[in-house]
């Protein structure tokens, strides 16, 4: 799935205003985290004693398959209830991205004690309208996702862009769980053209051309342990480069390469009130083939941690590092600004980078819960360098602030809006952002 898309100010104030407008409180006797279902087993245990599980069952599904939740059962009938780690069931359950309420209720039942799973699913299929201004750029689009699809939770995203500065299609596959094995694949691929330009921070423009631009990329792993993936990745990459508008330094020609690479994604990221805690460490080599003999052999090494902490009164810190080396040709550069690590650079891929390095901090409050979800302030500061072909390197960094509305009853883990200034240009930049839970 996407990682970050852009979504309409105006739609994103709608939705926190809606949001506000309906606000009641939560049921208090739904459980909010994995320790509340642990408690309640304990407290079961020691006013009926260590009965065996008599039955387990399964309520509130309507669109998904039984199978979807049995295999995340890791207790049977006729085992004690202290086995039954009812607090991982609920991890594991609302790790899904599909249930909207997780809770399980214990009832004597004969000589034993009845297990109920009560889930309440997530709306998953969704459009994601696309309208975003920026300093010259306009972008207009729409994306339809489904994060349940067949009722086996599978995903997919399909969609389209156009702007003043280009147009492009994108689709994406994910099965986090393929026949409900450990072992998961992702497939996403676009086909675009237009504008593409090399801008500095102070939105000086180095290079400009245009481009046609088709990718297809896939990932394929297995989970061990319940925490570690290695993972195959790879991707086939076209370009063809049209009229220049102004010269770089190194001049932007065709190119094809079929890339391939080997991940490793650490995570014990679990869910905890509205937001995920815990790390998410992956490290990546790749090495990119060239099949049209016009440019050299290439190898990219990408590091991506982001460890979040729980804090008081449901608030969390987080520290979030990036880093890549890469000698890229110039039409697949990475593309910095307006997403996690650039996010005080102006975004709308108008910085180009080979080799970039960046650190996050920040911190998330919690400043309204509602049934549709809860509302949360973030506050953030960044520093960071990139460096593209021969030229010296530049830094970047500075504060930043904004709001981010977690959605219960919808698959989008969240919507937000960022505003980021870049201390050195001593410019702003805004980015409104819908983010997805990683697949791994």
């Amino acid at each position: 799935m996407l990682s970050l898309a852009h979504m309409p100010p105006r739609l994103l104030l709608g939705l926190l205003l809606l949001g506000a407008a309906v606000a009641r409180a939560q049921p208090p006797d739904r459980p909010e985290s994995a320790e509340d279902l642990t408690r309640a087993r304990d407290a079961f245990i020691a006013a009926h004693g260590d009965l065996p599980v008599s039955a387990i069952r399964v309520d509130g599904l309507d669109r998904t398959r039984p199978a979807v939740v049995q295999q995340w059962i890791r207790f049977q009938p006729g085992d004690p209830l202290s086995r039954c780690d009812l607090g991982e069931l609920y991890e594991r359950l609302y790790g899904l991205a599909i249930f909207s309420a997780v809770d399980v209720a214990l009832d004597p039942e004969g000589d034993g004690v009845a297990v109920t799973i009560r889930l309440a699913e997530k709306w998953t299929l969704y459009p994601v309208p696309i309208l975003w201004l920026f300093q010259g750029t306009e972008v207009a689009g729409l994306v339809l996702a489904e994060s349940n699809a067949f009722g086996l939770n599978k995903g997919w995203a399909l969609g389209g862009i156009y702007s003043n500065r280009g147009w492009y299609t994108i689709a994406a596959y994910v099965d986090p769980n393929i026949a409900f094995t450990s072992n998961w694949a992702k497939l996403d691929a676009f086909v675009g053209a237009g504008l593409l330009e090399d801008q500095t921070p102070a939105g000086a423009t180095l290079q400009a051309f245009d481009i046609w631009r088709a990718d297809v990329e896939y990932s394929l792993g297995r989970t061990l342990w319940d925490r570690l993936s290695p993972t195959l990745t790879g991707a086939f990459r076209w370009a063809q480069v049209g009229a220049v508008h102004t010269a770089g330094t190194v001049p932007a020609v065709d190119a094809t390469v079929v890339v391939q690479g080997v991940q490793l994604v650490y995570n014990d990221r679990r869910y905890r009130f509205y937001y995920d805690e815990g790390l998410r460490l992956s490290l990546e080599v790749q090495h990119g083939f060239p099949v049209d003999g016009r440019n050299p052999p290439f190898n990219t090494g990408i590091l991506d941690a982001r460890l979040t902490l729980a804090s008081a009164g449901r608030s969390s810190f987080e520290v979030y590092v990036r880093a890549m080396t890469a000698d890229l040709p110039v039409v697949f550069e990475e593309r910095l600004g307006g997403i996690d690590g650039s996010r005080t650079l102006p975004g709308g891929g108008l910085i180009a980078a080979d080799r970039y390095a960046s650190a996050t901090l920040g911190y998330q409050v919690p400043l309204l819960t509602t049934s549709p979800g809860t509302l949360a302030a973030v506050v953030f500061a960044e520093a960071g360098a990139y460096e593209r072909n021969e030229e010296p390197a530049t830094s970047y960094g500075g504060p930043g602030g904004g709001l981010r509305f977690y959605l219960r009853q919808i698959a989008v883990p969240a919507v937000g809006v960022d505003v980021g200034y870049e201390l050195r240009s001593r410019r702003t930049s805004f980015s409104v952002v819908v983010g997805y839970r990683p697949t791994r």
